[in-house]
């Protein structure tokens, strides 16, 4: 059966045209966190294009910046409204999407031989990692609209946009890790929540 809606099958639909516009905007942002984590030498971490990943692997070997959906860790992913009438393919619903970003300090990063100097680093890494995602990337005025490379609710040429995002909450602790949770990896969590409509 073929479905004769306006949902291109050519392109991303809106769930995974915000996660990869996320990455990129984390990516596109990795020389400014870098600066901010080695202005000192007290943090000194380096993020790569490649530790930018989707997804939220079960075993961390070194530090990694994950965007997910609402996962198993928070479960709720997006939120469906009408928001008026009459309703096309194309208009008359707003979507709520809730992206964690997940940040872990790698076990054997900043490793120092003082275990009191080795959590400082680490508490530091992760303020600096917040601050960073939370201010420069996606609490401002240029973070707050992402263009999607979807178009459910545009027609070509125009594309789908993820208004209004922002980083909402940001919990941190330990995260189990490792083959049968045994590692426990300093994280954080970042709620970031953006409207389609």
């Amino acid at each position: 059966m073929s479905y004769q809606t306006p949902y291109p099958t050519d392109l991303p639909g809106l769930d995974e045209a915000r996660l990869l516009a996320i990455q990129a905007r984390i990516v596109e942002a990795l020389p400014d966190l870098n600066a901010a984590l080695n202005r000192d030498g007290q943090t000194p971490l380096t993020f790569t294009e490649a530790q930018v990943v989707l997804g939220d692997p079960e075993t961390v070997t070194r530090s990694l910046l994950c965007v997910t959906g609402g996962g198993r860790h928070e479960g709720l992913d997006a939120e469906i409204e009408g928001a008026f009438l009459p309703r096309s393919d194309r208009s008359g619903f707003r979507v709520r999407f809730f992206t964690p970003l997940h940040v872990y300090i790698g076990p054997k990063d900043l490793l120092t031989e003082d275990p009191l100097r080795y959590a400082q680093t680490r508490e530091l890494a992760l303020a600096r990692i917040c601050d960073h995602l939370r201010k420069r990337v996606f609490n401002s005025q240029q973070g707050a609209v992402l263009p999607l490379a979807s178009q459910e609710l545009t027609t070509a040429p125009d594309f789908d946009t993820l208004n209004d995002g922002h980083i909402a909450q940001i919990t941190k602790g330990r995260a189990a890790k490792g083959p049968g949770a045994t590692l426990a990896v300093y994280a954080a969590t970042l709620l970031h929540v953006g409207w389609i409509a």
